[in-house]
């Protein structure tokens, strides 16, 4: 649910559960078989997907309600993640969208 926050992290995240952010990091990828911060990204990178389907956002905008403080940075995780830039995924996305209406 903290997924929007920049601050977000494995030291955050430990604190709220009392625990140790090592003994945190380390529980979490047991149970989940990835760390925190793997985690986060994934959840930022899927719910930024979501948003990139709304034209009247713009990637500046969405890098920023995801978490990220800069575009720039949000960009690259989300190529590596994806495999492209979040405006060509936009590109592809509304692309398929117009193909499927026909």
């Amino acid at each position: 649910s903290h997924f929007m926050d920049p601050d977000l992290s494995v030291a955050q995240v430990s604190e709220w559960l009392h625990l140790s952010p090592i003994y945190t990091g380390a529980l979490f990828k047991k149970c989940n078989g990835k760390s925190i911060v793997s985690y986060i990204h994934e959840v930022r990178i899927e719910q930024a997907k979501k948003m990139l389907l709304d034209v009247s956002v713009n990637v500046k905008e969405v890098s920023s309600r995801v978490g990220y403080m800069t575009p720039d940075y949000f960009t690259r995780i989300f190529n590596m993640s994806v495999g492209v830039t979040p405006s060509k995924y936009r590109s592809i996305m509304l692309d398929k969208e117009r193909g499927g209406v026909k």
